[in-house]
């Protein structure tokens, strides 16, 4: 069995949401951060549905274009600083 077939089979044994692989979207994300840095972006896949500041607006948008599931998320503004924990 595939991971993502056991993901599957023990959210419906648990009576869980539908597993979705967002892998997609991460790559999508990883290539072009840049482009929508501080801004809030709507995907299905590697495909950008809409974007804007306004994330109730991103939604609604997201909502309108009859995806059944998009990612919605906020793309962080690189500060150009090297992050660091204690």
């Amino acid at each position: 069995m595939s991971k993502k077939t056991d993901i599957q089979e023990t959210a419906q044994n648990r009576n869980l949401p539908e597993y979705i692989d967002r892998s997609r979207e991460q790559q999508w994300l990883k290539e072009h951060s840049q482009e929508f840095a501080g801004e809030w972006v709507a995907l299905d896949g590697g495909h950008l549905i809409c974007h804007g500041a306004n994330a109730r607006e991103v939604y609604e948008g997201a909502r309108k274009s009859s995806v059944k599931r998009p990612l919605v998320v906020e793309v962080e503004k690189d500060s150009g600083l090297p992050s660091g924990g204690w």
